[in-house]
């Protein structure tokens, strides 16, 4: 594994109070022991993106929360966990988009995540 990606809180439309602060990644060695690869503290981002600084192979892999953020409403949101074997960052691929001319001036539709879903697109 070389690159890890999380998405929290605020990714899924929650307040950025939400988002969890102090996290880090541990994979079981050889031996039976949990070892940290990397831990992340201060977040405030709406998605973690990380290249470790070396690459890892395990079967066992765990998230642990030390802070779950500052929300006054406890909880962990963890929207999605990513683990990726090569350090690239893919660029998604581009969507269709219906454009219409309205007036005289051309308007892009309001785009939300769910909408840019295949099914979704219009």
């Amino acid at each position: 594994m070389r690159r890890w990606r999380v998405e929290h809180a605020e990714y899924g439309g929650e307040d950025v109070l939400m988002n969890t602060v102090d996290f880090a990644l541990e994979y079981r060695n050889a031996a039976g022991e949990w070892v940290q690869v990397k831990r992340i503290q201060d977040n405030h981002a709406a998605v973690t993106d990380i290249l470790l600084d070396e690459p890892v192979t395990a079967q066992e892999w765990k998230l642990v929360i030390y802070d779950d953020g500052n929300s006054p409403w406890g909880g962990i949101r963890i929207y999605e966990w990513q683990m990726f074997e090569t350090a690239e960052f893919p660029r998604p691929p581009p969507f269709p988009c219906i454009l219409s001319l309205r007036s005289t001036a051309w308007e892009l539709p309001t785009l939300s995540r769910w909408s840019m879903l295949p099914w979704a697109i219009r």
